[in-house]
């Protein structure tokens, strides 16, 4: 009896240490998908971004993470207006393409430790900028496609251990250094020119050729008759019709017109005398 009440204890026990996992788990999953509302001094950055023509977006509705973009109404972006995106948290995606920045304003970058990806394609950035960026210990991505960052910018680049995509299209950076780059950093991807892939077909040429060709013609069971007529199975050479001119016949074998014959006159014989005629003589 005592054993049968520890072992129903035990059972109970830990089935009560499960439900109590699975509801921290669920807790925890609840408070993941709730993101934090904007701080005062957030809601005020914010509204200057805007401003500028930029938009700060969530990366997804169950995180806190930011996404910061300029690139399509925000190019008159300036130093001073990107002093406001310094002031938001978790921002890991922040687009600057074709803004006005200059290597003076990335300094207000250097604080922003969540940082994935950054473009700075088409802007006047050059090597001070980069050097600037070498706080960012968790950069994945940097476009400098465009830029005027040269061989002496690639070397803080190489000191960023996370650092997965460069983009160095269409920049002063020498393809001996793009090289040496990418030898001490076999793990880093180097794009220096664009890339075009092969767009595959979405149909199958050679299924569509083969059906559009049309059917193979059976040959006619008559005139595979014919062939076999003659026994050399050549066309038209079987037994002629009744009535059918010969196939070898030719325009100048047709005999000549046959003109009547003209009926001679027997050799003429002088008539025979009447009888009585030749009494006469006689007498």
């Amino acid at each position: 009896m005592t054993s049968h009440f520890l072992k129903s204890s035990t059972m109970v026990a830990g089935l009560l240490l499960v439900g109590h996992y699975f509801s921290s788990i669920a807790l925890a999953a609840d408070m993941a998908s709730t993101p934090a509302a904007p701080t005062a001094e957030e809601q005020v950055a914010i509204a200057a971004i805007e401003k500028f023509g930029g938009a700060v977006r969530p990366v997804s509705h169950d995180t806190d993470f930011k996404d910061v973009d300029f690139h399509l109404g925000g190019t008159a972006l300036t130093d001073e207006g990107l002093a406001h995106v310094a002031k938001l948290k978790n921002v890991i995606w922040l687009d600057l393409k074709g803004t006005k920045i200059t290597d003076a304003g990335l300094a207000q970058l250097k604080d922003i430790k969540s940082l994935k990806r950054l473009h700075l394609e088409l802007t006047g950035v050059g090597d001070a900028g980069v050097a600037q960026l070498a706080g960012l210990e968790n950069l994945e991505y940097l476009n400098l496609y465009g830029t005027k960052v040269t061989d002496a910018g690639l070397k803080p680049l190489g000191e960023m251990k996370h650092l997965k995509k460069l983009y160095l299209w269409q920049t002063p950076v020498t393809d001996a250094a793009a090289d040496a780059l990418a030898k001490s950093r076999p793990d880093l991807l180097i794009v220096r020119a664009a890339v075009f892939k092969p767009i595959a077909p979405l149909v199958d040429t050679k299924a569509a050729a083969a059906a559009a060709k049309p059917p193979e013609k059976k040959p006619d069971a008559k005139k595979a008759d014919g062939k076999k007529a003659d026994g050399k199975g050549k066309p038209g050479k079987g037994k002629p019709k009744p009535g059918a001119k010969p196939a070898d016949a030719k325009p100048d074998d047709k005999p000549a017109d046959e003109k009547p014959a003209e009926a001679k006159p027997a050799d003429a014989k002088p008539a025979d005398k009447p009888a009585e005629v030749k009494d006469a003589a006689k007498k």
